[in-house]
C-alpha cells in the first residue's frame, strides 16, 4: 500500500478545527505514542536510516470508551517537490498489529536496532472524499494538519492526480502551500535533541 500525504503547520488550531467540521466527517480522537527503532550502521537518523516504528494508539470510541492498539510500521519514504518547493510524501508502507511488544523489541535488539527517539501525538481525525485528515498537537513542535490518501497504485499518473487533490484539500482546510512543512517529524525532533533552534 502506498501513502501519499502532506503536512502543514497550523497557527490557529481552533480555526482549522472549525473549517474541517464545516465539510468533513469527524471520526475520533487518538492518542499516539511512538518509539522509533533505528538499525545500527544504516544511517545516522530515523529519516535517513532503516527504521521501525512501534506505535501505541489509544482511540476514543463512540460510546466514550477507549481501545488500545499496538502497531508496527516500516516506511520506504520519498519526498516529491513541486515547482514552489512544497513537498508531498509518497511512502510505501508496511504495517501489522502486535499483541505484545516485548518479544518484538527483543528481535529488534538482536537484529542490531536501538531506540532512536520517541514521539507523541494528540490527534483528531476527519474523513472527506477518500482522504484522511489528522489535526495533531505534538509536544515541543506545535500543531500540524496531515492529509493522507492511500492507494495500491504508484504510477506517475496516479501520484500526480492525488498530489493535486491534496493541495486542493489543503486549501479547502483553510491553509496554503506556504504552510506546508517539508521535514519529517523525526528530523525536527532530532534537531531539538541536538539543541538546534531551527526546529
Amino acid at each position: 500500500m502506498y501513502e501519499i500525504e502532506l503536512k502543514a503547520r497550523v497557527e490557529n488550531k481552533t480555526k482549522t478545527t472549525e473549517k474541517l467540521n464545516s465539510f468533513a466527517k469527524y471520526i475520533t480522537h487518538i492518542e499516539k505514542n511512538d518509539v522509533y527503532w533505528l538499525q545500527d550502521n544504516s544511517g545516522t537518523t530515523t529519516h535517513t536510516g532503516i527504521s521501525v516504528r512501534i506505535r501505541e494508539e489509544i482511540k476514543t470510541l463512540n460510546d466514550a470508551t477507549t481501545k488500545k492498539n499496538l502497531l508496527v510500521t516500516h516506511k520506504r519514504k520519498k519526498l516529491e517537490y513541486n515547482k514552489e518547493g512544497s513537498a508531498v510524501e509518497v511512502n510505501q508502507e508496511y504495517e501489522f498489529e502486535l499483541t505484545d511488544r516485548k518479544p518484538f523489541e527483543v528481535i529488534l535488539e538482536d537484529s542490531g536496532y536501538h531506540i532512536q527517539l520517541r514521539k507523541s501525538k494528540s490527534t483528531d481525525t476527519w474523513e472527506y472524499d477518500g482522504a484522511l485528515f489528522e489535526l495533531s498537537t505534538i509536544p515541543y513542535l506545535g500543531d500540524y494538519l496531515e492529509i493522507e490518501i492511500l492507494t495500491d497504485k504508484h504510477d506517475e499518473k496516479t501520484v500526480t492526480m492525488y498530489k493535486k487533490k491534496l493541495f486542493n484539500l489543503l486549501e479547502k482546510s483553510g491553509l496554503t502551500s506556504s504552510d506546508i512543512e517539508n521535514r519529517y517529524y523525526s528530523e525536527m525532533i532530532e534537531n531539538l535533541q541536538r539543541g538546534k533552534n531551527n526546529v
